[in-house]
């Protein structure tokens, strides 16, 4: 076997030596370097192997992002230089080759105090030799330069000057081992060439080849972080005075390796980080921590701008961990020193008690307080047992009030949600921690909140997180947050979320004057990324790393609202708007897709939730069945009638099964105001129904049938101490008395619009009382008390238009209100258009008429397509403020309480109950 393998090999390897001497003999040969290999250990990041044809060309077609920030002056200046440096490279094409095969490179360095600098690397193929690509710089650079060469380290190293210089003076390059590498910095390339002498790079630290080689296959490049020197990067913006406080930027981990991807708006970037345990690391703090589900979405409030997540599954291992980082960092024995006044106050440990009640969640954020118009820190706790987490604190608070001489009351308030919930909120005197990553600790103010503990310098912010718990306003049911939640792993041991342009609005103070104005003009743009998550999860030596950065063009500032209620699923018809009897204040009932029927209070406060049948039909009533002045509410589905309390609980012999499906909405009538109600139902058999309050079928009514189905509601008028009961199918309307006998007989054929309803007026153009209304083609049309069907306006419109009548403008004139396809008008008596106003998609629903004051009328409607509602003033113009987010009717009322002088309640897409305030 072994003399067979001699025979085949020799003369194989023999050919590939002739083959080689006669492809390269000619050429200079010469030992090939890794990029890596060059960069000095100064760098701040290194990016290998980047993926140029990507980000020269397709990046401006596939990211609207990029596209966006081209419109800054910056960025375009910076476009216009990359894209004369492409057009010297494709003049170049052996060194194009080169770049297009993957075997560009970079890294970045601080230059002095406060510069950066990037140094390029090209891996040269091995047919490719220096004079070739010398040869190919000289022909591009041409006569218009001054180059200097030179002798350093025993290499050649050239420095090129432009004589007509423009953004860039000029550049040095050097060629050794196979790599060219060039930057505007000589110092730098003299670096790299002493590096590459020296093996004194990044190329030879443990962490860089670890984390180098779990480095992935098909993506745009490899970003590697020197996190130790990470916050360099930094420097250049930020006001020297703000220096420290970028340490914990580089005290979080060693090296870290990001295959870097892009798909579909969403800039993802993922490998492994090392975190060495005998350096200054954070990260470190989770050696030998398995990774925890986290819930914190499902707590932090919506509003939160940042926020980071702690899992932890070993307590102990992680406060021994924690130590340990102190005594590296040099600020253990400070520690110490707080811990010796805590146990002295307390008599334990204020930290290792308070972290020994987590349960696997530390949870830190920011959130605008608007009671100091600023941002508050806020510190929630996963703990295991809420009794020994209460127990312990306020044990703690009793201690910290007897040595001030007060009860613990007086360290109490209550944050009021509404006349029946309230939680207390409680102030530490006295707080223990030193600065720092210890600091976020030290909050005054603390409250328990389910199965947490709740803990800031602001009260209003911990009675902000518990509201917006309780109206399930919080991060994970945010549409953006869904998207970005997407792309990360379900366990993880550490998650940092920042939303950009709320964070630069808010830390703009902390960088130099000359970046300022730039980076607040960037916020706009910046609003269009909703957030960037990072994400580490430990696997054994080394966490798995994860960062995403979404884009939404489409994303825009979103409308203030007083509260933001969240339903099982998307509202359905308009939220009703109804009386508590006990203390006469409005609130709201709304029902959803899955058919449930919420009581909401003026704070966003689920009282109860009940399961119907199916969708209520029409209005909701309140009656009150017993005259006791308790009032009940009062509709139907299509199978019965329903009467529930104010409780969520049904009244006597309700609900009322129906003979047939309801085929419209309950009319309620109380003729003589007697409390004596009366309910019409139309139903599939072409029958009307009326029954009483008890549910009983009222005797005496003596209406056979229609001749078609009735989707309409029953309507009731008195004119003259007459009682009209008014009704239409798609074939005629029915003029009936109270017993169901006609009293009008019209007397011509009349097909009423399929959507729209009668009005009275009195005194329409100076003649008698008539019934308004349209017919199927949109024209006016009225029916006299005699019978006489009298055409009032001829007018064009589908048979699918909503239509309406009032005095809009208050000149003591009717006049019309056509919603048809996508456009509103208003149209006076003799056809004159006062105005009209258009959406982008059809207006499904009725249009709403809301009277602000005896002169101040305004028209409401929905765009549900896009989400949208309108409210447009009586001269057509749209009010202040909007459209606004919604996609149902909506109602305008009054809250007991409110700030402002109206609110508006309406269903949104995203399964919320929206209360805006309106001025």
């Amino acid at each position: 076997m072994l003399k067979r393998i001699l025979i085949i090999s020799v003369p194989a390897a023999i050919l590939s030596g002739l083959l080689i001497f006669v492809l390269f003999g000619n050429r200079n040969i010469y030992q090939r370097s890794n990029a890596a290999e060059a960069v000095p250990a100064n760098a701040v990041l290194f990016i290998d192997q980047l993926d140029y044809s990507f980000f020269a060309n397709e990046l401006k077609v596939e990211s609207q992002l990029w596209s966006e920030l081209l419109g800054y002056d910056y960025f375009s200046t910076f476009d216009s230089l990359f894209q004369q440096l492409n057009y010297r490279i494709t003049r170049m094409p052996l060194l194009n080759r080169c770049i297009s095969k993957g075997n560009l490179s970079m890294s970045i360095h601080l230059l002095g105090k406060s510069k950066l600098s990037a140094l390029f690397y090209v891996v040269l193929e091995a047919e490719v030799s220096p004079a070739d690509i010398e040869d190919e710089i000289g022909s591009v650079l041409g006569p218009d330069v001054i180059i200097n060469e030179r002798r350093y380290e025993s290499v050649s190293l050239k420095d090129v000057s432009f004589k007509n210089s423009g953004a860039i003076k000029g550049f040095s390059y050097v060629l050794k081992d196979g790599l060219l590498i060039a930057g505007t910095s000589s110092i730098l390339i003299e670096d790299a060439v002493r590096t590459m002498q020296s093996e004194a790079g990044i190329y030879h630290q443990e962490g860089f080849k670890k984390v180098g080689a779990s480095a992935g296959k098909y993506v745009l490049g490899h970003l590697y972080l020197n996190y130790p020197l990470l916050d360099h990067l930094f420097i250049p913006l930020v006001e020297d005075k703000y220096r420290s406080d970028l340490s914990s930027i580089a005290g979080l981990a060693g090296w870290g390796e990001y295959d870097i991807d892009f798909r579909e708006e969403v800039l993802l970037l993922n490998g492994m980080t090392y975190a060495d345990d005998t350096m200054k690391g954070w990260l470190n703090l989770f050696r030998g921590q398995s990774p925890v589900r986290l819930e914190a979405p499902s707590v932090i409030p919506s509003n939160a701008n940042e926020f980071f997540v702690a899992g932890i599954s070993d307590i102990s291992l992680f406060i021994k961990n924690f130590i340990e980082e102190l005594k590296i960092r040099g600020t253990y024995n400070e520690f110490q020193a707080s811990e010796k006044k805590a146990v002295n106050r307390l008599g334990e440990s204020y930290f290792m008690n308070l972290l020994q009640l987590i349960k696997d969640e530390f949870i830190w954020f920011t959130m605008e307080d608007q009671a100091i118009n600023a941002f508050s820190e806020v510190v929630m706790l996963e703990v295991r047992s809420l009794s020994e987490a209460r127990e312990r604190l306020l044990r703690w608070l009793s201690v910290m009030a007897t040595a001030n001489s007060k009860e613990a009351n007086n360290y109490t308030s209550s944050f009021q949600l509404d006349d029946q919930v309230s939680y207390n909120i409680y102030t530490f005197p006295e707080v223990y921690l030193p600065q720092g990553i210890l600091g976020r600790l030290n909050k005054r103010h603390f409250a328990f909140y389910d199965n947490y503990i709740i803990l800031s310098d602001s009260q209003n912010a911990i009675a902000r997180t518990i509201y917006q718990n309780v109206l399930h306003k919080t991060l994970i049911n945010e549409l953006y947050y869904a998207d970005l939640s997407n792309l990360i792993s379900t366990k993880s041991n550490f998650i940092y979320f920042l939303k950009p342009s709320n964070y630069l609005e808010r830390q703009n103070h902390l960088l130099k004057k000359r970046v300022q104005n730039f980076a607040r003009d960037l916020i706009p743009s910046l609003g269009k990324i909703p957030g960037v998550v990072i994400q580490y999860v430990n696997q054994d030596e080394m966490l798995y790393s994860n960062i995403s950065i979404g884009f939404s063009p489409h994303v825009k500032e979103k409308a203030h609202t007083v509260w933001e209620s969240l339903l099982d699923s998307v509202a359905t018809g308009k939220p009703w708007l109804v009386t508590n009897h006990n203390n006469l204040e409005k609130e709201i009932l709304v029902q959803d897709l899955r058919s449930s029927l919420y009581l909401v209070n003026s704070t966003g406060r689920v009282l109860w939730k009940l399961r119907l049948d199916g969708p209520v039909l029409g209005e909701i009533y309140q009656v009150d069945y017993y005259n006791n002045g308790k009032l009940q509410y009062l509709f139907n589905t299509a199978t019965g009638i329903h009467l529930i309390d104010r409780n969520g609980n049904y009244v006597e012999r309700y609900p009322v099964k129906l003979r047939a499906d309801a085929t419209n909405g309950i009319a309620l009538f109380d003729y003589d105001k007697r409390n004596e109600y009366r309910i019409f139902v139309a139903c599939e058999d072409r029958k009307v129904y009326v029954y009483d309050l008890q549910g009983n079928i009222v005797p005496g009514w003596t209406f056979k049938n229609t001749e078609g189905i009735v989707k309409k509601p029953v309507q009731h008028f008195r004119v003259a101490e007459k009682d009209y009961i008014i009704f239409s199918d798609p074939v005629r309307p029915y003029i009936l008395d109270r017993r169901g006998e006609e009293r009008i007989r019209v007397r011509e054929p009349v097909l009423v619009s399929e959507n729209n309803l009668f009005y009275l007026d009195m005194y329409i153009a100076g003649k008698g009382p008539r019934f308004v209304t349209t017919n199927q083609s949109g024209s006016v049309i009225g029916i006299s008390l005699s019978g006489e069907v009298e055409g009032i306006l001829e007018h064009s419109a589908t048979s699918g238009h909503f239509f309406r009548i009032r005095d809009i403008n208050r000149d003591g004139q009717i006049e019309f209100l056509f919603a048809d396809k996508n456009v509103l008008e208003v149209i006076d008596l003799k056809g004159k258009r006062l105005f009209s106003f258009k959406i982008n998609s059809d207006i499904g629903t009725l249009p709403d008429i809301y009277q602000f004051s005896a002169t101040d009328l305004k028209i409401g409607f929905t765009d549900a397509v896009n989400n949208k509602i309108y409210l447009i003033n009586s001269d057509g113009s749209l009010y202040e403020g909007f459209p606004l987010e919604g996609n149902t009717r909506y109602s305008i009322g009054y809250f007991a309480g409110s700030d402002s002088r109206f609110n508006l309640v309406v269903g949104s897409h995203n399964g919320f109950l929206y209360n805006y305030s309106i001025e």
